[in-house]
């Protein structure tokens, strides 16, 4: 094990603790290990065993999360969890599109959500056909449309 882990894994338990808002006896109480082990952990002065671990996620603490500082996409909720498996079922315009929608209403772009798009890329695609129709065929959608 590097050095790195082991400064860093006391850091990480504590902002887990936080992010279940448990008092570190608490969380002693939830993993089966006394108060002073466990502030031993977050002080750096032991590691935690396999036991620990397997009880710390047992109540949703991200294992991965301590060994790597890397969140695991397991623990978003329900909604955000679908959202992303959505995502990745998406072929690569597609998820260019989501970004694009996702970025447009962060920004403010639009605020009526998806039916102002819809009604936006509507109004655009006809003058895009109407352009097209009186003569400008080098139209690029989305660059060439005066808005």
């Amino acid at each position: 094990m590097n050095v790195d882990f082991l400064q860093s894994i006391n850091e990480r338990l504590k902002n887990e603790r936080n992010k279940l808002m448990l008092t570190q006896v608490e969380m002693a109480e939830k993993c089966g290990v006394t108060p002073t082990t466990y502030s031993n952990y977050e002080l750096g002065k032991r590691k935690p065993d396999a036991k620990f671990l397997q009880k710390f996620s047992e109540i949703n603490g991200d294992v991965q999360y301590l060994f790597t500082g890397k969140r695991t996409a397991g623990f978003l909720n329900e909604q955000q969890a679908m959202m992303l498996e959505l995502y990745h079922s998406l072929n690569n315009e597609q998820k260019s599109d989501v970004f694009a929608y996702m970025y447009g209403l962060r920004s403010g772009a639009f605020k009526g959500g998806i039916n102002e798009l819809l009604k936006l890329n509507k109004e655009n695609n006809s003058k895009i056909i109407n352009q097209s129709v009186k003569g400008n065929h080098n139209i690029v959608a989305g660059r060439d449309v005066k808005r």
